[in-house]
């Protein structure tokens, strides 16, 4: 499964790793929005999508005021219980060490949210 907001690069890469059979979510094109033409990337390629027997799925969000205040109450239930998890790490250090804990990042040694905690 795949959840995508951006499109263009970070899509083709997903693609490209995707196994046959995986779920794209695709909510938004940032990548098709940004900058001047030169620089913007093309619509998702849906036949390499079909190719690689990957299923394109649109998600937006449509709510109600009611509907909001309901999964507010729901999600906030659901964190305390622990039934959501948000992996983080936290490296302990200077501002030194901040480039070493992104190629980290980049290296997949941590999953989630990364923070540099400055001492």
């Amino acid at each position: 499964m795949f959840f995508d907001v951006v499109g263009g690069a970070q899509y083709e890469a997903a693609l490209q790793v995707a196994r046959p059979g995986a779920r794209f979510a695709l909510c938004g094109s940032l990548s098709s929005q940004l900058g001047d033409a030169a620089e913007r990337f093309p619509k998702p390629d849906r036949a390499a999508a079909e190719a690689r027997n990957v299923e394109l799925l649109p998600f937006s969000c449509y709510h109600t005021p009611d509907q909001i205040v309901a999964w507010q109450e729901h999600f906030g239930t659901w964190l305390a219980e622990g039934r959501f998890v948000h992996p983080q790490t936290v490296v302990e250090g200077g501002i030194e060490d901040v480039p070493a804990a992104f190629l980290a990042l980049l290296q997949g040694a941590y999953r989630g949210n990364v923070s540099v905690r400055l001492s």
